[in-house]
């Protein structure tokens, strides 16, 4: 009985192979993940964006792994764009500003992700705070 739906998850699967954005694609090419949907959208004409995961979590591997300043701001540019209402959008912007020494805006988005954070009572407050004052108190 399990045969038909192992059969609808493989065409699932081969339906929607494009669908798949990969985290090396994005690492490579953060502007990938805009013209990734872009073209999915025009292909099946949908509004799709994707989930801000998909890019937050290459920015974050740029930024603390690589430690690639010039893609890093590249990156967090793409983030910023796609999702300029999340804490983590900021805070991605404010890692790579400080990967590329420029303090004080580093500390400005810094700021914004906590204000957002904290207009949202978000469980992460605490931490996006503590890299707040740990940015403030970093030498450069």
């Amino acid at each position: 009985m399990t045969t038909p739906l192992l059969s609808q998850i493989g065409a699932f699967r081969a339906q929607f192979a494009d669908w798949l954005l990969s985290f090396d694609d994005v690492v490579n090419n953060p502007q990938r993940f805009i013209t990734h949907f872009q073209t999915l959208n025009a292909k099946y004409g949908t509004t799709a964006q994707g989930q801000e995961w998909e890019i937050g979590q290459p920015v974050q591997h740029i930024v603390n792994e690589l430690k690639d300043a010039k893609k890093a701001l590249v990156a967090s540019d793409v983030h910023l764009t796609m999702f300029p209402h999340s804490q983590w959008a900021y805070k991605s912007k404010a890692d790579a500003l400080a990967l590329n020494g420029d303090r004080s805006a580093a500390i400005t988005h810094m700021e914004k992700a906590v204000a957002i954070a904290k207009e949202h009572n978000d469980k992460y407050l605490e931490m996006l705070q503590a890299s707040l004052t740990s940015l403030k108190e970093r030498q450069f």
